[in-house]
């Protein structure tokens, strides 16, 4: 059960109406016993907050459950968190505003991922979309592009 401070499936997450300002992460980096025991690399990505002017939305990995858990709060600190915001792919969110955000549940009905997507900057440009899934304690990043040209999606059809 999720704590009431916590993003629940079915209850809207509040977007903040300013632009981005930075993106932080909280970076889990093992021993070198550890991570071979797992085969994992070092250091991987354990929580992720996307700063706006006066609000945070924090999203960090539940450690027992490998959910993602989403909090919208006021701009606290993160003494642990480093910032991100001068490289790919959070560098082209700064300066835009969140205008969706989505909530993935896996087949197993495991709330494991979030997809945001943030305004185009210009009148030509596309917005931008990531989403982040947690795989075993670790946020994976994804850069979504899901504009394709209509020819594309319609080519080969007969339109019958």
């Amino acid at each position: 059960m999720h704590d009431a401070s916590r993003h629940a499936l079915g209850r809207p997450l509040k977007l903040p109406g300013s632009p981005l300002t930075g993106v932080e992460c909280v970076f889990y980096s093992a021993s070198t016993a550890e991570a071979a025991s797992e085969e994992r690399h070092s250091p991987w990505i354990e929580t992720v907050v996307f700063r706006f002017n006066q609000t945070a939305i924090r999203v960090a990995v539940d450690g027992d459950t490998d959910e993602l858990v989403v909090e919208v709060q006021p701009s606290p600190l993160f003494p642990a968190a480093q910032s991100v915001s001068a490289i790919a792919p959070w560098r082209g969110l700064i300066g835009r505003s969140l205008l969706w955000s989505w909530q993935m549940v896996n087949n197993q009905g495991y709330e494991d991922g979030w997809q945001f997507e943030f305004a185009a900057r210009l009148e030509n440009e596309n917005p931008a979309t990531v989403q982040l899934v947690a795989i075993a304690s670790e946020i994976h990043v994804a850069v979504v592009d899901r504009y394709l040209p209509r020819e594309a999606l319609f080519a080969g059809s007969t339109g019958e």
